[in-house]
């Protein structure tokens, strides 16, 4: 995925709590598919909102937020 965005984290955790109220396993420990993930980046809102729909089309089950930051 090419895009504008400066730099990006990516926290991968091993079990998580989803929407259905239950503990998510992966399957396969180390199942990159599978497992939970959280990418997170700060950027100009205008950057934001150019790639928002393609996270939509590629995550297929989850949240998105966007929280307006300040510069210090």
């Amino acid at each position: 995925m090419h895009n504008s965005i400066n730099g990006a984290s990516v926290f991968s955790a091993i079990i998580g709590y989803r929407h259905k109220h239950h503990l998510h396993h992966p399957k396969k420990m180390g199942n990159v598919d599978e497992n939970p993930i959280m990418i997170m980046f700060v950027d100009e809102e205008e950057k934001v909102q150019e790639i928002l729909p393609h996270l939509k089309e590629v995550i297929n089950e989850g949240l998105i937020t966007i929280k307006k930051v300040e510069k210090v």
